[in-house]
């Protein structure tokens, strides 16, 4: 199951939010480009 290694490298784009409180980082948000990402590991 799953797909083959083809030893080629892909781009995704994600950005990251943080939300400090005294200094420390207290909340993570992420996201990214996941369409992107399939369209590139299937080959299309």
């Amino acid at each position: 199951k799953g797909i083959p290694a083809t030893g080629k490298f892909i781009k995704v784009t994600a950005m990251m939010f943080l939300r400090f409180d005294d200094g420390k980082v207290v909340d993570i948000w992420e996201d990214f480009d996941e369409y992107g990402l399939r369209m590139q590991l299937s080959g299309s």
